[in-house]
């Protein structure tokens, strides 16, 4: 892919973080839709996170090139005066989160059939030494063919191998696993903990853990047990609480 904003037709906006704004862009040549996420230097600068960008980069390189089905891929990244961008592929059908807005809780076959993919793409990640470190309803989107993958690697860590551990606090409060919240040594489980709040999620249409401020909520985690209907199978009940802890 060319390395220049005026090879795109930029559409309508698909979501807005901390640095800037994702577009829906076309490539002019061939007409292929992708996503366009663009980078404010200034602000950038301003949070003194230079290294966390280059770090995502790495990462997105790096998971592209294992070309895995789960995993979102980078086609090209460029830049100008005042701004970063990321040429990453489309993802159409839109995050969990505004899926479940819209749909309720998933049946289980289909929450189990989404849970899958992601573990699988956890497994490549973590087989890459990269822990997500952010695995929420957001962060997972569907394809063209229906398929889950996991996209956003602003908070992960690379080089981050089998045994090892570090105390970073980081992550989205109602999915942090409590040595997160303790800022005790933790590995890469706690993206497991963050996929057996999803899981949670998919079935049940709230958040095994909930209160009405974060320190509530902190609490909940390191003391509770998700509660868990008669409804659900055997499966997925064993699922969520092998998968939470």
């Amino acid at each position: 892919m060319p390395r220049s904003l005026e090879n795109f037709n930029l559409g309508k906006v698909l979501g807005e973080g901390t640095f800037g704004k994702v577009f829906l862009a076309e490539y002019k040549d061939t007409k292929q839709l992708c996503a366009i996420k663009t980078l404010k230097k200034e602000r950038i600068i301003a949070k003194n996170d230079i290294k966390s960008v280059f770090k995502e980069k790495r990462i997105l390189q790096k998971v592209t090139s294992a070309e895995h089905p789960f995993l979102v891929s980078l086609y090209a990244t460029f830049q100008s005066e005042n701004h970063l961008f990321f040429v990453m592929e489309y993802l159409p059908g839109g995050d969990l989160c505004h899926l479940l807005e819209h749909q309720g809780a998933f049946e289980e076959s289909k929450a189990m059939f989404y849970t899958a993919c992601v573990v699988l793409g956890l497994e490549e990640l973590h087989r890459n030494n990269i822990v997500h470190r952010d695995l929420k309803l957001e962060n997972l989107m569907v394809d063209v063919h229906g398929y889950l993958k996991i996209v956003d690697f602003g908070l992960s860590k690379d080089g981050f191998k089998y045994g090892d551990c570090t105390k970073t606090r980081c992550g989205t409060n109602c999915y942090m696993a409590p040595e997160i919240i303790d800022e005790m040594a933790y590995s890469r489980a706690v993206d497991w903990w963050a996929l057996g709040v999803v899981l949670y999620v998919m079935i049940m249409f709230q958040f095994p853990f909930d209160a009405e401020d974060d320190m509530e909520l902190f609490e909940s985690i390191r003391n509770d047990k998700p509660a868990l209907t008669e409804e659900l199978s055997e499966e997925a009940q064993c699922l969520i609480l092998r998968v939470s802890g």
